[in-house]
Protein backbone atom coordinates (compact mmCIF):
# COMPACT_ATOMS: atom_id res chain seq x y z
CA UNK A 1 0.00 0.00 0.00
CA UNK A 2 1.41 3.37 -0.84
CA UNK A 3 1.57 6.24 1.82
CA UNK A 4 0.87 10.32 1.02
CA UNK A 5 4.40 11.64 2.76
CA UNK A 6 3.33 15.01 2.68
CA UNK A 7 0.50 14.40 5.74
CA UNK A 8 1.52 15.10 9.53
CA UNK A 9 -0.65 12.30 11.80
CA UNK A 10 -0.21 12.32 15.91
CA UNK A 11 -2.13 10.22 17.64
CA UNK A 12 -1.91 10.15 21.29
CA UNK A 13 -4.00 7.87 23.56
CA UNK A 14 -3.23 8.01 26.97
CA UNK A 15 0.52 6.99 27.04
CA UNK A 16 0.53 5.89 23.73
CA UNK A 17 1.76 7.83 21.19
CA UNK A 18 0.71 6.85 17.35
CA UNK A 19 2.22 8.71 13.71
CA UNK A 20 0.48 5.79 12.11
CA UNK A 21 -2.92 4.02 11.84
CA UNK A 22 -5.35 2.43 9.35
CA UNK A 23 -8.10 4.91 9.81
CA UNK A 24 -8.98 8.08 11.66
CA UNK A 25 -11.66 10.02 11.53
CA UNK A 26 -12.76 13.15 12.93
CA UNK A 27 -16.92 14.42 12.54
CA UNK A 28 -18.06 17.60 13.29
CA UNK A 29 -21.99 18.09 13.63
CA UNK A 30 -23.61 21.30 13.27
CA UNK A 31 -27.14 20.12 14.62
CA UNK A 32 -24.66 18.35 17.96
CA UNK A 33 -22.47 19.73 19.87
CA UNK A 34 -20.82 16.73 20.65
CA UNK A 35 -17.76 15.82 17.93
CA UNK A 36 -16.41 12.56 17.79
CA UNK A 37 -13.19 10.40 16.52
CA UNK A 38 -13.21 6.98 15.34
CA UNK A 39 -9.71 5.87 15.15
CA UNK A 40 -8.71 2.39 13.62
CA UNK A 41 -5.23 1.27 15.95
CA UNK A 42 -3.27 -2.18 15.18
CA UNK A 43 -3.52 -4.52 18.08
CA UNK A 44 0.40 -5.09 18.64
CA UNK A 45 0.29 -1.13 19.70
CA UNK A 46 -1.00 -1.77 22.92
CA UNK A 47 0.97 -5.26 23.55
CA UNK A 48 -1.15 -7.78 25.43
CA UNK A 49 -5.06 -7.61 25.77
CA UNK A 50 -5.08 -7.18 29.58
CA UNK A 51 -2.93 -4.34 28.96
CA UNK A 52 -5.02 -2.86 25.79
CA UNK A 53 -8.33 -3.01 28.30
CA UNK A 54 -6.56 -2.00 30.90
CA UNK A 55 -5.12 1.16 29.49
CA UNK A 56 -8.69 1.56 27.63
CA UNK A 57 -10.85 1.18 30.61
CA UNK A 58 -8.98 4.16 32.49
CA UNK A 59 -10.86 6.39 30.05
CA UNK A 60 -7.88 8.18 28.98
CA UNK A 61 -7.43 11.46 27.16
CA UNK A 62 -7.10 11.59 23.29
CA UNK A 63 -5.57 14.08 21.30
CA UNK A 64 -5.15 14.00 17.45
CA UNK A 65 -2.81 16.46 15.27
CA UNK A 66 -3.31 16.39 11.88
CA UNK A 67 -2.37 18.49 8.93
CA UNK A 68 0.16 19.23 6.19
CA UNK A 69 3.46 18.71 6.49
CA UNK A 70 5.49 22.13 7.52
CA UNK A 71 1.85 23.94 7.93
CA UNK A 72 0.28 24.14 11.83
CA UNK A 73 -1.72 21.20 12.62
CA UNK A 74 -5.23 21.37 13.82
CA UNK A 75 -6.07 19.73 16.81
CA UNK A 76 -8.75 17.72 18.15
CA UNK A 77 -9.05 16.54 21.79
CA UNK A 78 -11.35 14.33 23.75
CA UNK A 79 -12.05 11.69 25.84
CA UNK A 80 -12.60 7.03 25.03
CA UNK A 81 -15.57 6.46 25.63
CA UNK A 82 -16.28 2.93 23.77
CA UNK A 83 -14.31 0.57 21.64
CA UNK A 84 -14.82 -2.45 19.87
CA UNK A 85 -12.33 -5.50 17.73
CA UNK A 86 -12.28 -5.17 14.55
CA UNK A 87 -13.66 -7.88 12.22
CA UNK A 88 -12.94 -9.54 9.17
CA UNK A 89 -9.97 -7.94 7.20
CA UNK A 90 -9.38 -5.91 10.09
CA UNK A 91 -9.68 -8.51 12.95
CA UNK A 92 -5.97 -7.74 13.63
CA UNK A 93 -7.52 -3.54 14.65
CA UNK A 94 -8.71 -2.03 17.79
CA UNK A 95 -11.59 0.49 16.78
CA UNK A 96 -11.51 3.49 19.48
CA UNK A 97 -14.19 6.13 19.61
CA UNK A 98 -13.99 9.45 21.55
CA UNK A 99 -15.55 12.14 22.36
CA UNK A 100 -14.72 15.64 22.23
CA UNK A 101 -13.90 18.14 24.69
CA UNK A 102 -18.07 19.96 24.31
CA UNK A 103 -18.63 16.37 26.32
CA UNK A 104 -19.04 18.63 29.53
CA UNK A 105 -22.15 20.91 27.49
CA UNK A 106 -24.13 17.72 27.43
CA UNK A 107 -22.91 16.31 30.82
CA UNK A 108 -23.30 18.91 32.99
CA UNK A 109 -27.15 20.35 34.03
CA UNK A 110 -28.16 24.00 34.99
CA UNK A 111 -31.22 24.38 37.23
CA UNK A 112 -31.69 28.52 37.67
CA UNK A 113 -34.64 30.91 36.79
CA UNK A 114 -34.42 34.64 35.47
CA UNK A 115 -36.59 37.62 35.51
CA UNK A 116 -35.91 41.09 33.24
CA UNK A 117 -32.43 39.81 32.71
CA UNK A 118 -30.34 40.17 29.81
CA UNK A 119 -29.84 38.05 27.42
CA UNK A 120 -25.48 38.04 26.94
CA UNK A 121 -25.69 37.70 30.81
CA UNK A 122 -28.30 34.65 30.77
CA UNK A 123 -25.44 33.00 28.22
CA UNK A 124 -22.98 33.38 30.06
CA UNK A 125 -24.12 31.83 33.48
CA UNK A 126 -25.55 29.28 31.18
CA UNK A 127 -22.17 28.23 29.87
CA UNK A 128 -20.33 28.90 33.48
CA UNK A 129 -22.25 25.69 34.56
CA UNK A 130 -20.53 23.19 32.16
CA UNK A 131 -17.45 23.97 34.37
CA UNK A 132 -15.50 25.24 30.71
CA UNK A 133 -13.82 28.54 30.81
CA UNK A 134 -15.90 31.28 29.06
CA UNK A 135 -14.94 32.69 25.86
CA UNK A 136 -16.60 34.49 23.24
CA UNK A 137 -20.25 35.57 24.00
CA UNK A 138 -21.89 37.53 21.25
CA UNK A 139 -25.83 37.75 21.82
CA UNK A 140 -28.75 40.71 21.33
CA UNK A 141 -29.08 42.36 24.03
CA UNK A 142 -32.26 41.91 24.70
CA UNK A 143 -34.02 41.71 28.12
CA UNK A 144 -35.60 38.56 29.06
CA UNK A 145 -39.26 38.86 30.93
CA UNK A 146 -38.88 35.38 32.79
CA UNK A 147 -36.93 32.41 31.70
CA UNK A 148 -36.81 28.93 33.69
CA UNK A 149 -34.23 25.62 33.24
CA UNK A 150 -35.52 22.62 35.01
CA UNK A 151 -32.34 20.54 35.27
CA UNK A 152 -31.35 20.37 31.15
CA UNK A 153 -28.23 20.33 30.14
CA UNK A 154 -26.07 23.02 28.67
CA UNK A 155 -26.70 22.57 25.48
CA UNK A 156 -30.29 22.40 25.01
CA UNK A 157 -30.12 24.88 28.00
CA UNK A 158 -28.45 27.22 25.15
CA UNK A 159 -30.84 26.33 22.67
CA UNK A 160 -33.76 27.28 24.53
CA UNK A 161 -32.20 30.70 24.83
CA UNK A 162 -31.38 30.54 21.41
CA UNK A 163 -35.37 29.57 20.28
CA UNK A 164 -36.24 32.13 22.58
CA UNK A 165 -34.49 35.35 21.13
CA UNK A 166 -35.20 33.84 17.79
CA UNK A 167 -39.34 33.41 18.48
CA UNK A 168 -40.11 35.90 21.00
CA UNK A 169 -37.88 38.47 20.04
CA UNK A 170 -37.46 38.54 16.45
CA UNK A 171 -33.57 38.22 16.63
CA UNK A 172 -31.74 36.60 13.36
CA UNK A 173 -30.18 33.55 15.28
CA UNK A 174 -29.44 31.68 11.93
CA UNK A 175 -25.74 32.04 12.27
CA UNK A 176 -24.76 31.31 15.79
CA UNK A 177 -23.29 27.88 17.04
CA UNK A 178 -21.85 26.77 20.28
CA UNK A 179 -18.36 25.36 20.54
CA UNK A 180 -15.70 24.67 22.50
CA UNK A 181 -12.15 25.36 21.04
CA UNK A 182 -8.37 23.93 20.84
CA UNK A 183 -7.86 25.98 24.28
CA UNK A 184 -11.01 24.41 25.88
CA UNK A 185 -13.11 27.70 25.63
CA UNK A 186 -16.52 27.92 25.19
CA UNK A 187 -18.40 30.02 23.00
CA UNK A 188 -21.49 31.34 21.98
CA UNK A 189 -21.64 33.17 18.62
CA UNK A 190 -21.93 33.50 15.09
CA UNK A 191 -20.16 30.69 13.32
CA UNK A 192 -17.94 33.40 11.69
CA UNK A 193 -15.91 34.46 14.28
CA UNK A 194 -13.71 31.30 14.25
CA UNK A 195 -13.35 31.47 10.00
CA UNK A 196 -10.68 33.63 9.14
CA UNK A 197 -10.82 32.74 5.68
CA UNK A 198 -13.36 30.87 3.20
CA UNK A 199 -11.64 27.59 0.81
CA UNK A 200 -12.52 27.91 -2.53
CA UNK A 201 -13.53 24.44 -3.62
CA UNK A 202 -13.53 24.19 -7.34
CA UNK A 203 -13.65 22.56 -10.67
CA UNK A 204 -9.98 21.19 -11.39
CA UNK A 205 -9.01 23.20 -8.21
CA UNK A 206 -9.83 20.47 -4.74
CA UNK A 207 -13.42 19.51 -5.86
CA UNK A 208 -13.04 15.43 -5.98
CA UNK A 209 -16.69 14.67 -6.01
CA UNK A 210 -20.09 16.54 -6.05
CA UNK A 211 -23.18 14.63 -4.65
CA UNK A 212 -26.30 16.81 -5.18
CA UNK A 213 -29.20 15.77 -2.13
CA UNK A 214 -31.78 13.06 -3.08
CA UNK A 215 -34.33 14.17 -0.99
CA UNK A 216 -36.14 18.15 -0.18
CA UNK A 217 -34.39 17.46 3.22
CA UNK A 218 -31.30 15.57 2.28
CA UNK A 219 -27.84 17.04 2.43
CA UNK A 220 -25.71 17.58 -0.51
CA UNK A 221 -21.88 16.21 -0.38
CA UNK A 222 -18.86 17.90 -1.37
CA UNK A 223 -15.55 15.91 -1.46
CA UNK A 224 -12.70 17.56 -1.32
CA UNK A 225 -9.08 17.26 -0.59
CA UNK A 226 -7.89 17.51 3.45
CA UNK A 227 -9.02 20.91 5.20
CA UNK A 228 -7.97 20.08 8.77
CA UNK A 229 -9.35 23.48 9.87
CA UNK A 230 -12.95 22.84 8.03
CA UNK A 231 -15.56 21.99 11.16
CA UNK A 232 -19.24 22.30 10.95
CA UNK A 233 -20.91 26.01 11.23
CA UNK A 234 -17.52 27.15 8.48
CA UNK A 235 -18.58 28.93 5.19
CA UNK A 236 -16.54 27.05 2.10
CA UNK A 237 -17.75 28.31 -1.73
CA UNK A 238 -18.26 26.04 -4.02
CA UNK A 239 -17.76 25.95 -7.94
CA UNK A 240 -18.65 22.89 -9.84
CA UNK A 241 -18.39 23.83 -13.69
CA UNK A 242 -19.48 20.62 -14.95
CA UNK A 243 -22.39 20.64 -12.83
CA UNK A 244 -23.59 24.43 -12.74
CA UNK A 245 -23.09 24.60 -9.16
CA UNK A 246 -21.64 27.92 -7.92
CA UNK A 247 -22.58 29.92 -4.51
CA UNK A 248 -20.88 30.39 -0.89
CA UNK A 249 -22.73 27.55 1.62
CA UNK A 250 -22.27 26.81 4.89
CA UNK A 251 -21.10 22.83 6.49
CA UNK A 252 -23.89 21.32 8.52
CA UNK A 253 -21.65 18.24 8.64
CA UNK A 254 -18.15 17.83 8.26
CA UNK A 255 -16.14 14.63 8.34
CA UNK A 256 -12.06 14.86 7.99
CA UNK A 257 -11.23 10.80 6.88
CA UNK A 258 -7.17 10.22 7.36
CA UNK A 259 -5.82 6.86 5.41
CA UNK A 260 -2.36 6.01 4.64
CA UNK A 261 -3.19 5.91 1.33
CA UNK A 262 -6.18 8.65 1.34
CA UNK A 263 -6.64 11.97 2.71
CA UNK A 264 -10.14 13.72 2.05
CA UNK A 265 -12.57 15.97 4.15
CA UNK A 266 -16.49 15.18 3.63
CA UNK A 267 -19.09 18.69 3.48
CA UNK A 268 -22.19 18.47 3.96
CA UNK A 269 -24.85 20.88 3.18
Amino acid sequence: MSHIYGIELSIQIGNYLIHRAPRCIITYDRHTVLSRAEIHIPNHVFGAAKNMLSSLSQFPEVSIAVGYRNQKPHKWKGTVDGWKQGHGKKRDQLVIYAAGVELPLEQKTICEMWVDEAAPAIAKRILEASGLTVGVVDVPQEIIPRMTLATVPVWQAIQQLLNTLQQGHGCNMADHALWVDEAKLVHFAPCDHWQETTPVIATGAGLIRYTPAQTVYGYSEVETFLLPTMRAGMRFTLKDSRKGIAGTFRALRVMHSVKPDRVRTFLSY
